[in-house]
């Protein structure tokens, strides 16, 4: 049952991303927070090269290691082979053909394991040039020119994880996916209402945090939407979350009245506890 009070939204910038927002809400007896999240819009303008994946390095019979730092922005194929061949030059040289890098050189050279952009480039392990025609190392993958498959919102005073409920808490509240392509806009407001009931009697502070899944945190301009509701709850529905893990992937949690399963399902709102 939802009390009486007036619903607040509450706005969130990339001004206040990883601040703490003064939030000072005191609650009546039996009186919960429903937090929603509503909607979420950032330009994709994220890059693909990061401090995280930034760093070729290659051990060359002529020209020693060549450990090559790659500026941090967006890449095309064809742009990140163009800087490659700019800076690799004369000792080696880079093609792009049918979705695959190969690496050629007159010299025998090896790509080290601390490479660092190994999905940019097709790459899984340290590899030796071999010798036919040229020497030449083939990647066997194909590259991977995305930046990240998805956005996490985090609120760092809350326990709770709406992505992975049966693992280590990380604060995540919602994960935003990327549905637009570079430099158009990402806008997500999901199919189901995201709600969390909370078991805190007061609400200070928030702090959301952004990242995407590699942990860079976006510095590109976004707005953000949620809801503060305030329900009822009986002292008899009043629910605690067993940490235990089930062999059949189910959360258990302790009612009042006995224990209750519930199992998770993707694609549908959340509901945990904080």
């Amino acid at each position: 049952m939802y009390s009486n009070r007036q619903a607040t939204r509450v706005f969130i910038t990339q001004e206040t991303n990883g601040k703490p927002i003064v939030f000072p809400l005191t609650l009546k007896p039996l009186e919960r927070i429903l937090l929603s999240f509503e909607d979420f819009r950032i330009n994709n303008l994220l890059p693909n090269v990061t401090p995280l994946n930034n760093k070729l390095v290659i051990t060359h019979a002529l020209g020693g290691v060549l450990d090559i730092p790659i500026p941090i922005k967006y890449y095309t194929a064809i742009q990140l082979r163009t800087y490659l061949n700019d800076v690799l030059s004369p000792y080696v040289t880079v093609t792009y053909d049918d979705y695959h890098y190969n690496f050629v050189s007159t010299h025998f050279f090896s790509i080290d394991a601390g490479t660092t952009c190994r999905k940019l480039i097709g790459m899984v392990d340290a590899i030796d040039s071999n010798l036919y025609p040229a020497y030449t190392v083939s990647m066997p993958n194909k590259i991977d020119m995305t930046s990240t498959d998805y956005i996490t919102i985090k609120i760092k005073e809350l326990s709770v994880d709406m992505t992975a409920p049966n693992t280590n808490r990380d604060g995540t509240f919602v994960r935003i996916p990327i549905n637009a392509p570079y430099g158009e806009t990402i806008f997500y407001r999901p199919q189901f209402i995201h709600q969390f009931l909370l078991r805190k009697q007061n609400l200070r502070l928030l702090t959301l945090e952004l990242q995407d899944q590699y942990g860079n945190i976006p510095t590109d301009d976004f707005s953000c939407t949620f809801k503060v509701e305030y329900v009822y709850v009986p002292p008899d529905q009043e629910i605690d979350v067993d940490e235990s893990k089930n062999d059949d992937d189910t959360i258990l949690f302790t009612h009042y009245d006995g224990n209750v399963k519930i199992k998770p399902f993707i694609g549908s709102s959340g509901f945990a506890l904080g």
